[in-house]
């Protein structure tokens, strides 16, 4: 588990493990990842969302899935967990070829947004959402043409009980790595101003109070620039939320 009142959850674990974050304790992760795989209670979508984990954690699992994806009775999910594991892995091609019979069988589209649908697994608008960042995810791993159009639909979603900030956060990365770009903000606090320009991949962060979020002031914004705010509280306040 991730925190001490939480149960253990593979899915939730092998989605940290694709940020390749230093915070996390990765050992402790690939420990859990080969016990779900010889736990007889777990499901098929654990086992394939473990082998995804692994495969962030460059461990050896490439002829354990060419096994694993034969199986005829793997569900949606389960099959974009292990097309991720091979990306993952570095089988680009076998990723690619799982990744376009999906699009072939599941894809929705319009002129701005594509997402996954499967009605007959009776999916709701949360199982679409969790399917849709998953292939746009795996999308960006293998330069899918349909990765903006996935990801238009991924950056704009919310889900009720699925959490999917931390795809969100892993395609955006990966999407980075496509990007030439530059963009450029002026901020505005306690009577300073600075102008900001960002090139490509970069980054800007600023550590701010409460009060001072309030009060911070944007303009001269240009270019398409995502933004993400993080709050810090002593556990015991976070678990009274």
């Amino acid at each position: 588990a991730l925190l001490p009142y939480d149960s253990a959850d593979p899915v939730l674990t092998a989605k940290i493990c694709s940020l390749n974050d230093s915070s996390f304790d990765y050992d402790l992760m690939k420990q859990y990842f080969y016990r779900v795989m010889t736990d007889e209670n777990s499901t098929s979508t654990h086992i394939a969302a473990a082998y995804w984990g692994l495969a962030c954690l460059r461990e050896p699992v490439l002829l354990q899935l060419n096994e694993l994806v034969k199986d005829t009775g793997l569900k949606l999910i389960d099959k974009l967990y292990i097309a991720l594991a091979y990306a993952y892995a570095g089988d680009i091609d076998t990723a690619n070829t799982l990744y376009q019979e999906m699009v072939q069988s599941y894809l929705k589209e319009d002129t701005l947004r594509a997402y996954i649908t499967m009605e007959e697994e009776g999916y709701d608008s949360d199982d679409i959402q969790e399917a849709t960042s998953l292939c746009a995810l795996l999308a960006q791993k293998v330069n899918g043409a349909e990765r903006d159009k996935f990801f238009e639909f991924v950056r704009n979603m919310y889900t009720t009980d699925i959490l999917t900030s931390a795809i969100r956060l892993t395609s955006i990365k990966s999407n980075l790595k496509n990007l030439n770009l530059e963009s450029s903000f002026t901020w505005e606090l306690d009577g300073k101003k600075e102008a900001v320009t960002i090139k490509g991949r970069e980054t800007y962060s600023m550590f701010l109070t409460a009060e001072k979020l309030q009060n911070i002031r944007f303009s001269n914004v240009k270019g398409s620039i995502i933004v993400s705010a993080v709050y810090s509280a002593p556990l015991g306040e976070v678990a009274k939320t």
